[in-house]
């Protein structure tokens, strides 16, 4: 395992993992990085190209597809395209291992995450809450479900974003690349869509019913295992003050420590599945 992870606190952190009946685990974007998803806050990463307050409301989307429909193109293929083609890395893969390995004990394991890519279930995990939605579930406009996008249909997708950036026209080829997930596109298309991906935008209330499920889970977990967050997003970074005070223990996998409890320094895909493999008896 890569990083600075001492030995005796991987150790302690194995103890913890092995003797918990209850996990939360709380993920962000770190762990799904090395499936080739670009992260939203750390140094170069997705909201410095792109500034939130432009590309992450209803309202800001609005402007740029009426001034820019190249940029927003541009915007949506950057997001999209990666999402479309990826895959469950060895820490996701570690954390299905995990919720199968407490299943076997009595116990159970619960996926709260900020992420829309849906790889923590592909990999295999059941219980997993969205609290900031799916970009595979479209909803009409009071939330409810209408159907589910699959990976090949949002490859496809960003294709045809991509395309869209290219000759005359770009704001109807935009329109049309754009028809699976918002319907035909107009300004007032983003700020009160028929449809669209159940994504929660900034401004946005977080999603329901996964957001009171996890804080559910969260007061009666007894470990919560933090991976791949700043721990800088709210209300979503409340999850693990809500565990530590009722009463669960903390350990945190990530380059950069943001909360209380045992860090376990390093990349997801790396110190996870060493958490999970470690023989030592409890």
């Amino acid at each position: 395992m890569s990083g600075d992870a001492s030995v005796s606190d991987l150790a302690t952190a194995a103890r913890l993992v092995r003797d918990a009946r209850r996990i939360v685990v709380f993920s962000g974007a770190g762990v799904s990085a090395e499936s080739g998803i670009d992260t939203f806050r750390t140094e170069g990463g997705f909201w410095q190209r792109y500034p939130p307050e432009e590309f992450g409301t209803p309202m800001g989307l609005a402007k740029l597809y009426a001034a820019d429909p190249a940029r927003l193109a541009r915007f949506l293929e950057e997001l999209v395209g990666p999402i479309a083609c990826a895959a469950p890395n060895p820490g996701h893969q570690a954390l299905a291992a995990l919720e199968r390995g407490i299943a076997s004990r009595g116990g159970a394991l619960t996926v709260i995450t900020q992420n829309v890519d849906a790889l923590h279930q592909e990999a295999g995990n059941s219980a997993v809450h969205e609290i900031h939605g799916s970009m595979f579930d479209i909803v009409d406009a009071e939330g409810r479900a209408l159907r589910r996008l699959e990976r090949p249909e949002l490859a496809r997708i960003a294709d045809a974003l991509a395309r869209s950036q290219r000759g005359l026209f770009k704001r109807t080829r935009l329109a049309r690349a754009l028809l699976p997930l918002i319907g035909l596109p107009s300004a007032g298309t983003w700020t009160q869509p028929r449809h669209r991906p159940s994504v929660v935008m900034f401004g946005e209330a977080l999603a329901e019913p996964a957001w009171q499920r996890a804080q559910a889970a969260a007061r009666q977990a007894d470990l919560v295992l933090v991976v791949g967050t700043s721990g800088l997003v709210y209300p979503a970074a409340t999850i693990p003050e809500l565990a530590t005070d009722a009463g669960a223990r903390l350990i945190e996998v990530g380059p950069e420590r943001a909360f209380d409890g045992i860090w376990l320094p390093g990349k997801a895909g790396e110190v996870l599945p060493a958490l999970v493999a470690d023989p030592a008896p409890s």
